[in-house]
């Protein structure tokens, strides 16, 4: 079968649409919540000619409930959606036990990672790699968190609509201490 992969809060379609682009063979998916961007997202995989491409309008949230989609894909990515708590919760329910999520996070991410341990164990999901690279052509540097679904989602992931981000994982165990609210 093709490798699924879907691209939480798609928004301009980086890096979602050109993964489906370079990996033709791939069905991706691209999710974003805002209606408008969601429209731009279907007319920029039609002119593009990207067939493995679908948009699906909705929330993480919500759209995570689905049975066809819950525990489905075999590769989650998500590029600026939240703070590191939040974008595990928002993602993970989507990935197959055994699949890959790939979070694109900014220069220095270790506080967010150092947060994310509840998170991570709550909802079946370990960090196996942290790899900086460089934005080309800039002089940024960002970081890509590589994790893997160790087993389901449970039942009470994702939270209700807005509450993973008005109470990340980590609020529930008083974590998160040091982090500026530019963090969030």
């Amino acid at each position: 079968d093709a490798l699924r992969a879907i691209d939480v809060g798609s928004g301009n379609g980086v890096p979602g649409l050109v993964m489906a682009i370079a990996c033709p063979e791939w069905n991706v998916t691209l999710l974003e919540s805002n209606g408008k961007k969601a429209e731009f997202l279907k007319r920029a995989a039609e002119l593009v000619g990207a067939e493995n491409v679908g948009v699906l309008q909705g929330r993480a949230e919500v759209a995570a409930r689905d049975p066809e989609r819950r525990d489905a894909f075999d590769l989650v990515v998500a590029r600026a959606l939240a703070i590191l708590p939040t974008t595990l919760e928002l993602c993970l329910p989507f990935l197959r036990p055994g699949g890959w999520f790939l979070a694109h996070k900014g220069h220095d991410c270790s506080k967010e990672v150092e947060v994310s341990r509840h998170a991570l164990e709550e909802l079946n999901g370990e960090l196996v790699r942290s790899e900086a690279y460089p934005l080309e052509p800039t002089s940024l540097i960002h970081t890509a968190l590589w994790i893997r679904k160790t087993g389901l989602t449970p039942d009470a992931y994702p939270r209700r609509d807005g509450m993973p981000k008005k109470r990340p994982l980590w609020k529930e165990r008083g974590g998160g201490k040091g982090l500026a609210p530019a963090d969030e």
